[in-house]
């Protein structure tokens, strides 16, 4: 199955370096900036996107740069989405914005550069993310079919009890309307015993 990546940067080379990079394998969708990221969360269903790759700096709506940009896709991302898992791309110099971004959900942090190493680290990641995912994923499906069945087995349960129920309210009410039965022995009456007379053989 091919992973869903939704990639945030302000810099264009940079996103269509990223897309190039990873399209061949995944499933790619870019925006400019948080604002927009924020606009193409919104606009689909959880889960439409299984991995988001954003800059921590860019641009806001007034074209001044934000330092946490990245944190608010960071936010918006894990409150759209439980099981999106996001990645941060971040300079040397912003490593403390990385930290807050990982306190607030993101699935790690990758230096952001354009040496070969720094995009095999990416892929890398990407990958961890999307096995992470699925894994969450998995655990919840499977937690969900084990509260169906327990809702199921309430019902079996409470259907028991109900037949058990009627079943007792049905003894007592014939118990009462059925007379009292005397059986006496009579102990008088002569024993009635086999002899060898009552048997004929051949």
């Amino acid at each position: 199955m091919r992973t869903n990546i939704l990639i945030v940067d302000d810099d264009p080379a940079v996103l269509d370096a990223l897309r190039l990079d990873l399209e061949r394998e995944h499933e790619v969708t870019t925006a400019t900036n948080a604002a927009r990221a924020l606009e193409l969360l919104e606009s689909k269903p959880a889960g439409s996107f299984h991995v988001v790759v954003t800059d921590m700096r860019m641009p806001d709506d007034g074209n001044e740069e934000d330092p946490e940009a990245g944190l608010k896709v960071v936010r918006a991302a894990r409150r759209h989405d439980s099981l999106i898992q996001i990645i941060v791309l971040t300079g040397y110099d912003e490593v403390g914005n990385a930290v807050k971004s990982m306190q607030a959900g993101a699935f790690t942090y990758v230096g952001k550069g354009a040496e070969q190493e720094d995009s095999d680290l990416l892929k890398l990641q990407i990958a961890r993310a999307a096995r992470y995912r699925a894994r969450l994923q998995a655990s919840k499906e499977a937690f969900r079919m084990v509260e169906i069945a327990q809702e199921r087995m309430r019902g079996v349960v409470a259907q028991a009890e109900d037949c058990a129920a009627l079943l007792g309210t049905f003894v007592r009410e014939w118990s009462v309307r059925l007379p009292d039965v005397n059986v006496t022995i009579d102990e008088s009456a002569p024993e009635t015993t086999a002899s060898g007379d009552d048997y004929h053989g051949e």
